[in-house]
């Protein structure tokens, strides 16, 4: 039994994915705080609410996912970059404690932003039935044991085209350790790694192979061409030194001597397109000597940056507030939504993008309201709401800020919520 259930909501033309754990499952409070607060980069953006019980929310607008990648641009290469930033992903996951069998690996569940950056849907839920222990993303003991990522190496595979043995060498490393799969995925040479493709595909009949074998016949045919043009080159340059041999030409000699050059440049420039491998290698090695010229002059400027700057003494007039759907001192205080204002301006409003503190309501505006602290004492300013902000009952005038009392009960359109400062 899944200790989690699903649901998609829209909200304002916003995409929703929302999850809650099922009957006799727990939340896990680690994990869950990892998420909401430290947000990793392969997370999409989520919040905590309470409704009926705990629910993750995850913010999915602007998002496509990989099952909806259109067939006829699907390459294998594509599938392969997918899965090498999945694995770095779960990787990253394993060092903070987040396990694999807690991750969602349906394809229809990874999702991709219009940079290409990849994110996947964790649940923080287990069942409490459930004693067995996490699974070691980087390594196991048994390696026959099937990983849960296999299902979806299997996918990706016939879903980009690769050679079943692709497909088959990936399974096992992925049951045995993800790091060395990433390994095996970058070191692949590329044209090795698409003619695999190309022929097991083609035994398919399928119309995105024709495309790939035709692509790569025209490669062959232009790469044959440039070798007959040198040769013919090759053969005019002896034939051009002989003549001017004979006839003693000076002014043949700078002629000469420039073919010779570009003809030279041209010649080591296949050798090194031919031999992938080789090419490889050395856009390897150069990428290594930026970086390590980059690298020693970030330090460089931080060992003359490195004293220590003292910093300003704290504001006697700091103050933090709360506010909380749930009143203060009560049971009810840590349900529903919450959040400590500590800056000196607080967005709440309905887009979480634009805002502090997300109101998943229709009736709240994008930014509805803003809190701010000056000297110790806290303001509020209705930002042009369509359906106003009441204080303690009395609505308040548009875009004029008012000061809050210490205590005292908000109302967003349709919400309210508890201030309280300290």
């Amino acid at each position: 039994m899944e200790s989690y259930k699903w649901s998609f909501e829209s909200r304002s033309g916003n995409t929703w994915l929302i999850g809650s754990p099922s009957p006799g499952c727990m939340t896990i409070d680690f994990q869950l705080q990892l998420m909401v607060r430290f947000r990793p980069a392969w997370l999409p953006f989520c919040f905590l609410r309470q409704q009926n019980g705990p629910q993750i929310c995850y913010d999915l607008t602007d998002l496509q996912s990989l099952e909806s990648i259109k067939p006829d641009i699907r390459t294998p290469d594509m599938g392969k970059k997918h899965l090498i930033k999945i694995c770095t992903s779960l990787m990253d996951a394993s060092d903070h404690l987040l396990p694999l069998d807690q991750f969602c690996f349906d394809p229809a569940m990874i999702f991709l932003d219009h940079q290409d950056n990849l994110y996947l849907v964790f649940w923080p839920f287990k069942n409490n039935m459930n004693d067995t222990s996490d699974i070691d993303v980087r390594s196991s003991n048994n390696g026959t044991k099937a990983s849960p990522i296999n299902s979806l190496i299997s996918q990706l595979g016939q879903a980009f085209h690769w050679d079943p043995a692709v497909i088959r060498q990936s399974e096992v490393l992925a049951s045995t350790n993800l790091s060395q799969l990433v390994v095996y995925l970058q070191d692949e040479d590329k044209t090795d790694f698409c003619e695999k493709c190309d022929s097991s595909s083609s035994s398919d009949d399928e119309p995105v192979s024709v495309h790939q074998a035709g692509r790569h016949n025209l490669k062959k045919g232009l790469f044959k061409f440039a070798i007959f043009t040198l040769l013919f080159l090759h053969v005019g340059a002896a034939g051009l030194a002989l003549f001017a041999a004979q006839k003693q030409l000076a002014l043949l000699k700078p002629v000469l001597t420039s073919m010779i050059l570009v003809l030279a440049i041209s010649d080591l420039f296949l050798l090194i397109l031919k031999n992938k491998k080789l090419l490889s290698k050395l856009s390897s090695r150069f990428s290594q000597a930026i970086s390590s010229i980059w690298t020693d002059g970030q330090q460089e400027n931080a060992r003359q940056d490195d004293d220590t700057v003292l910093l300003p003494h704290p504001d006697s007039g700091f103050r933090m507030a709360m506010i909380s759907e749930g009143k203060p001192g009560t049971i009810e205080e840590n349900e529903g939504l919450r959040a400590f204002i500590l800056v000196e301006e607080f967005i709440i409003g309905r887009d979480p993008k634009q805002s502090d503190l997300c109101i998943p309501d229709s009736s709240v505006g994008r930014q509805h309201a803003r809190i701010l602290r000056r000297a110790g004492t806290f303001f509020i300013c209705d930002l042009g709401s369509a359906n106003g902000t009441r204080v303690d009952g009395r609505r308040l005038l548009k875009n004029n800020e008012t000061v809050l009392p210490d205590q005292c009960l908000i109302e967003f359109a349709e919400q309210s919520f508890y201030f309280q400062a300290d």
